[in-house]
Formats: structure tokens, C-alpha cells, sequence
């Protein structure tokens, strides 16, 4: 289930898991300190949408969603999702 994150606090650890471990990535941001300014900062900003993957409980995975500036992303999680046509 994916669930929008009005804070990334308690996520920072899994985040930093990620961000240091090859088997899942290329590291992102330089050092850590840089990961948590910009994960810390992102629920805040109008142009972004942070997203938290969850299977019960458990946290899988963490997104950032960027727009095209102020108010191009909207806080409705359950907005219909446009279909092509034949689909």
C-alpha cells in the first residue's frame, strides 16, 4: 500500500540503509548528512510528494515525486488514474 508521508523522521534509518547498500542502488547523495537535509526537507516542499511503500506495517520502499512547482501536486492519494484508450 502506498500511504503519503507528511514526515520522513522515523524513515531515515531504512533510508540510509538504502542509500549506502550497492545491492540496492547507486548512491544518491554524496554523504549522509546531504540524504537527510533533502529527506528531511521534501514533505515540506509544495513541488513534492513523498510517498511511503508499506506491506502492513513494514516500510519496502521510499518515493519522492516531483512537480512542476507550486501546487502541481495535490495531496489526493485517491485521484483516478487516467487510461489509455483500448487498455
Amino acid at each position: 500500500m502506498l500511504k503519503i508521508l507528511p514526515s520522513t523522521a522515523e524513515y531515515m534509518g531504512f533510508a540510509k540503509d538504502i542509500n549506502s547498500d550497492s545491492n540496492f542502488c547507486t548512491p544518491i547523495y554524496s554523504s549522509d548528512e546531504e540524504l537527510f537535509s533533502r529527506l528531511l526537507d521534501s514533505p515540506k516542499q509544495s513541488n513534492k510528494l513523498v510517498l511511503g511503500c508499506f506491506e502492513g506495517e513494514a516500510l519496502l520502499g521510499l518515493f519522492c515525486a516531483f512537480g512542476g512547482g507550486a501546487g502541481a501536486i495535490s495531496g489526493n492519494a485517491h485521484a483516478p488514474v487516467p487510461q489509455r484508450p483500448g487498455l
